[in-house]
């Protein structure tokens, strides 16, 4: 044998055997419920997958039709803050994209709030679990394992009521739907810009400011960790002291456990001191402001949760103000004076109260708004603002009109004016750029009243638009006398005497000069001329909507500004003469933030021809002309810039409004001064009380945008003449002083022109012989007043020598003396100036019907005669 050992033998292999009858049945139940449990499994992940295939098939809840509920905020065209505008149920809320948030926000957010967000279908099972045993142990709900989504779908969707059960349930249903329909950064935005902080915030964008005094995209990891402490502290954060520390330090702990912040900077986060810097509300721009809210809220419905901010309160507001009304004597009649007129007579206009708004109307800011951001979500008919209104207004310069008008107020206090609202506008763009609606909106409740829409007599500032008219019905050229001399007009309410502001007057004047140098006389004859039907029809035309009544109501005071504008409808028809004509509503909004360029000029389409271009250039050629100026307000004065400019002033009755409106080749400018309690002024007219303001303004805009020193172009259609001033024809070689005028085609003067023969009434301004052709005047002996048909009033309470009718009568046939005769008895006889046009003699009034005649005599011989029967009530 050899040393080689054996293999050990191994056991046999053990031999299975059939299972006995015990055995082989509970094998057979194993297989069974394996089988019964697998097919539950694919039950229920079937049901899982239709459950959520349904959700995707339920609507979206965030797509229920919802109200305005956030914050509006006004910023100025370079995205300053202006104001902030609440919604009706007064919280403050900013949205902002989940990358405008700072991102140790975001995190300190999901830390606080939900630390498996993005990893749970909107329901956390896990956290439910936990919540449930913390809840049974206190015998109270201590939590509620909300999510995020929860939170989300609850905030959104104003679910209120008791923690109950099926409360829960039924938002883990919504958050479960929100999820199906939205991602997680959408869901977390939502939460982040819906979140309660304290007070009346909602989100962390209006907590950051609210209590931070920044933005909610560039906060520490400290500010983070204390903002998102804020929901699960109610209450302001100055009240909610250690709980709000201990939570701040908790958060920040949790942040640094997952890595977002190392110790080192967890410790400083924890020692960094944190003073709330709340910052104060914007209130800029008070006035255009609060039209912007009061838009608002008549655009999305009733406010019932009462006012919103400083400007809101209805007592205070615009609109309510007592006080403020158009100019006009108390015991005067309804129909207007006005106009650099002092002259008393029944063409005057009482005071009024601020005109409230017609109901259903929308106004120009309603309409503005509409227009800029109508096509927002919402159902149709619907409007909801948006986030953001960007205005056209530029605050810096906003400030320094607010300055301006200040000071202007103070400076002339002590002689009743109170008052200056200032309106800029730029050219051609027509955008706002400047808002003043009073000299101190916070000086009382007068300052709250909006001068810039508060209807008011514009005074002369309305006859650039009379001559317009007169150009374009080809019944005046700028060289056409018209003439200056005392007159009496009959009116249904009886004789109408217009007078100059200076009290003097000049004979028959070009209407250069008429226009230029404001006179009254004048402006009269041309309305009378063109019909104050016309005149009435042009100037609504042109927007000044506010002169509702008809022309029998205004008289032909009308002419000098007896009806009542706003400075905003008046600023814009002022636009339209410096854009050709052309009549276009302010730009107001731009839509947009800081980066967008700007908007276009008003497309043609937009702009609607109030007037010919041709008359256009004509009255602003003559409205920039300060030789034509002198006339009235002398040389120099505030209404004489260093640079080319077409301006305007007007003064209503006693002094109540001074206006001065007027522009250049980049902006307009246009001014009202005076006070609310509708109490003259003492001796402040248009020149010297909003002259100098407007000066002041102009001369700042022109330090930063230098406007052109030439004249514009004339547009085709105007051709130029040398004219004659004394005669109005062309200038013939008598004339001396030939002037070079403007005319329409085809309006050109015939003939020739010298100076008139010396000697007589009106020497030296116009050939006083010669009065056809001048515009008041006609070739026939007669009365131009009174005229047969009229009726006058007699007051009993009004002493009887005090009551008289003017007898006007253009004189012919070279008469040297009238005679007049009532009822067959003479009344008057006196001589006349050689070479007069017309002849004036008061005539008591005496009830009952009269026959007036009058008899022309030359050398006592008759050369005209005329009758006028009318009747005294």
């Amino acid at each position: 044998m050899t040393g080689t050992q054996e293999p050990k033998p191994q056991p046999p292999a053990k031999i299975p055997r059939a299972p006995t009858g015990a055995g082989k049945k509970r094998d057979e139940r194993h297989v069974r419920r394996g089988g019964r449990l697998g097919k539950l499994c694919l039950v229920l992940a079937a049901l899982c997958l239709a459950f959520w295939l349904a959700l995707g098939l339920a609507p979206d809840p965030l797509a229920r039709e919802g109200g305005w509920d956030w914050t509006v905020t006004v910023t100025d065209r370079h995205g300053r803050r202006l104001r902030e505008i609440r919604p009706p149920n007064q919280t403050r809320r900013e949205d902002l994209t989940l990358a405008q948030f700072s991102p140790s926000l975001v995190q300190a957010v999901v830390a606080a709030e939900d630390r498996r967000f993005w990893s749970h279908p909107g329901f956390d099972p896990l956290a439910a679990a936990r919540a449930l045993v913390g809840n049974l142990r206190a015998g109270r709900v201590v939590s509620g394992a909300s999510t995020i989504t929860m939170q989300a779908a609850r905030l959104s969707l104003g679910l209120g009521g008791e923690r109950t059960l099926s409360r829960k349930l039924r938002e883990i249903l919504l958050a479960l739907r929100l999820e199906r329909h939205h991602g997680k950064e959408e869901i977390l935005a939502l939460y982040l810009n819906c979140a309660p902080v304290g007070g009346p915030n909602l989100g962390f964008q209006s907590a950051a400011r609210a209590w931070l005094g920044k933005s909610a995209g560039a906060l520490s990891a400290a500010e983070a960790a204390f903002l998102a402490a804020l929901p699960a502290s109610p209450g302001p954060p100055g009240r909610a002291g250690p709980r709000l520390r201990k939570r701040q330090a908790s958060i920040i702990a949790r942040l640094r456990d997952r890595g977002y912040l190392s110790e080192q900077d967890a410790r400083r986060a924890l020692a960094e001191p944190l003073v709330p810097a709340p910052s104060g509300q914007a209130f800029a721009a008070p006035h255009l402001t609060e039209k912007i809210a009061s838009s608002l809220r008549a655009l999305t419905g009733p406010n019932e949760t009462g006012p919103n901010g400083p400007a809101s309160n209805p007592a205070r507001g615009p609109e309510a103000a007592a006080g403020p009304g158009a100019a006009g004597d108390a015991d005067a009649g309804p129909v207007s004076g006005g106009g650099d007129d002092r002259a008393a007579g029944p063409n005057s206009s009482p005071p009024r109260r601020p005109r409230q708004p017609d109901a259903g109307k929308t106004d120009f800011f309603q309409a503005a708004l509409l227009g800029t951001y109508g096509a927002g979500a919402g159902r149709p008919g619907q409007f909801l603002p948006p986030r953001v209104i960007r205005t056209t207004v530029d605050a810096n310069l906003q400030e320094k009109m607010e300055r301006l008008a200040a000071r202007t107020a103070a400076r002339h206090r002590s002689r009743g004016m109170s008052q200056a609202a200032v309106l800029v506008m730029s050219l051609p763009e027509r955008e706002i750029l400047a808002y003043v609606g009073s000299s101190d909106f916070f000086g009382g409740p007068d300052g709250q009243i909006d001068g810039v829409t508060t209807p008011r007599q514009p005074g002369s500032a309305l006859k650039p638009f009379l001559y317009a008219l007169g150009l374009d019905r080809r019944v005046i050229t700028a060289a056409t006398l018209i003439d200056d001399r005392p007159h009496s007009f009959n009116t249904p309410r009886g004789s109408y005497s217009p007078r100059n502001y200076s009290e003097k007057t000049h004979g028959p004047v070009p209407a250069r000069l008429a226009l230029a140098s404001s006179l009254n006389l004048p402006a009269v004859n041309l309305a009378s001329s063109l019909g104050l039907e016309n005149l009435l029809a042009q100037l609504k035309n042109l927007g000044l909507d506010t002169l509702s009544e008809d022309e029998d109501h205004y008289g032909l005071g009308l002419a000098l500004g007896g009806g009542e504008v706003t400075l905003l409808s008046l600023a814009s028809a002022y636009a339209a003469l410096a854009e050709g004509g052309l009549l276009a509503e302010p730009v107001l909004f731009l839509g947009g933030d800081e980066k967008n360029p700007g908007t276009p000029p008003p497309p043609a389409a937009a702009a609607r021809r109030v007037m010919s271009p041709q008359a256009a250039f004509i009255v602003s050629d003559i409205l920039a002309d300060p030789l034509a100026r002198e006339t009235g307000f002398g040389s120099g004065g505030p209404l004489a810039t260093m640079f080319r400019s077409s301006v305007k002033t007007g003064t209503s009755k006693n002094y109540r409004d001074n206006w001065c409106l007027g522009y250049t080749d980049g902006f307009l400018v246009a001014v009202w001064a005076g006070n609310f309690q509708n109490d003259p002024m003492s001796d402040i007219s248009g020149v010297t009380g909003a002259g100098y303001l407007w000066r002041d303004a102009v001369d700042l805009l022109a330090s930063e945008k230098a406007p052109a020193a030439r004249a514009p172009s004339p547009p085709p259609g105007v051709t130029t003449a040398l004219v004659c001033p004394l005669s109005g024809l062309a200038a013939g070689p008598g004339c001396p002083n030939a002037s070079l005028e403007y005319f329409l085609a085809g309006t050109e003067p015939a003939g020739t022109g010298g100076p008139p023969p010396a000697g007589g009434e009106g020497a030296g301004a116009g050939p006083a012989s010669r009065t056809d052709g001048v515009v008041g005047f006609g070739s026939k002996f007669g009365f131009l007043s009174p005229r047969s048909g009229e009726t006058y009033a007699y007051d009993p309470g009004t002493p009887a020598e005090q009551q008289a009718v003017t007898a006007s009568v253009r004189l012919a046939g070279g008469a040297d003396e009238i005679r007049l005769t009532r009822n067959g008895r003479v009344v008057a006889q006196r001589k006349v100036a050689g070479g007069a046009a017309v002849a004036s003699v008061r005539v008591p009034l005496v009830r009952g019907r009269q026959e007036l005649a009058v008899a022309g005599l030359l050398a006592g011989e008759v050369v005209g005669t005329d009758r006028a029967v009318f009747l005294v009530k």
